[in-house]
């Protein structure tokens, strides 16, 4: 069974979706969300403040200025071996600055 989940900022700006080819891959999905947009917005920092983490060196997140904001999720995923598709939302009413998202679930960095 499938699964949408929405991976949003402190904002709560819905960056992108990941739909799931199994549910059951959720909790790791929401995990590496949360930790490939954080990366993604490190990567806008000054290079000399970027610190690695548990999934990136220091040197990957400074590369990932200039790549799409889903791409560090979409990198974790794949090392996973986790079946997915990085998808546009729908909104509820179809309102995306005021709208709820239409998703199984929301996460945010």
């Amino acid at each position: 069974m499938s699964y949408l989940l929405a991976v949003c900022d402190p904002l709560n700006n819905c960056d992108f979706g990941i739909l799931l080819e199994d549910a059951k891959d959720a909790p790791k999905a929401k995990e590496y969300g949360i930790a490939g947009l954080s990366a993604w917005y490190d990567a806008t920092s000054d290079p000399e403040d970027i610190e690695g983490n548990e999934y990136f060196t220091s040197e990957e997140i400074e590369g990932f200025y200039g790549l799409g904001y889903a791409e560090p999720t979409e990198m974790l995923l794949r090392k996973e071996g986790i079946k997915f598709e990085i998808v546009d939302l729908q909104y509820e009413d179809d309102d995306e600055e005021y709208g709820e998202p239409i998703c199984d679930d929301i996460v945010v960095y």
